[in-house]
């Protein structure tokens, strides 16, 4: 049985997945998300989506106003529907958002979203190295890590990690500290 049964609900939570993620998504995929872990039916889904474009909170970026949605069609959240998730997102019980932020996790992206990654890297008088890094999304600070580096090539492996994939960094820094150490596996 879905988790979500309210229209309401299911519509918060599509909205919820969108504004987490961040950047245009094709039907297929949000598919895939809001119906991945059966929170949602499918049938509801589908009408709480059109729902969602026909009020202005989902939009089509192709501009169509075609009744029949294609799967490989990118739909993106407005600012109205970002306004809306972050008022509601609250109403939903914390499983829920969970469930939600682990699959938006997934989808996750910087380059597509904005999303920047400094990385200082201060040279201590004993061969140790202070390393700052932040993950920053529009001038907000989404998370920042400040460790000490007992040597030069651990210093260096980590600057190369943050470098060339610096999402894994992330899903694994938030996979940790929220207590799901499996999605690492």
């Amino acid at each position: 049985m879905a988790a979500l049964q309210d229209k309401n609900d299911v519509k918060i939570f599509i909205l919820y997945l969108l504004r987490n993620v961040g950047y245009p998504l094709e039907y297929a995929t949000v598919i895939d998300l809001v119906l991945g872990d059966g929170a949602v039916r499918y049938i509801d889904f589908v009408e709480c989506f059109a729902e969602l474009i026909e009020a202005g909170n989902i939009s089509r970026l192709s501009g169509s106003t075609d009744v029949d949605i294609k799967t490989d069609e990118l739909f993106v959240i407005t600012d109205r529907g970002r306004k809306v998730a972050d008022a509601l997102s609250s109403d939903l019980s914390t499983y829920i958002r969970d469930i939600s932020l682990h699959r938006a996790i997934k989808y996750l992206s910087f380059k597509k979203d904005g999303t920047d990654v400094k990385c200082e890297i201060k040279p201590l008088y004993d061969g140790r190295s202070e390393i700052t890094f932040s993950f920053i999304k529009r001038d907000e600070v989404l998370l920042s890590v400040n460790m000490l580096s007992d040597n030069e090539k651990q210093t260096e492996m980590t600057r190369r990690t943050l470098d060339h994939d610096p999402e894994r960094v992330y899903r694994s820094i938030i996979a940790l500290m929220s207590g799901d150490a499996d999605f690492l596996l």
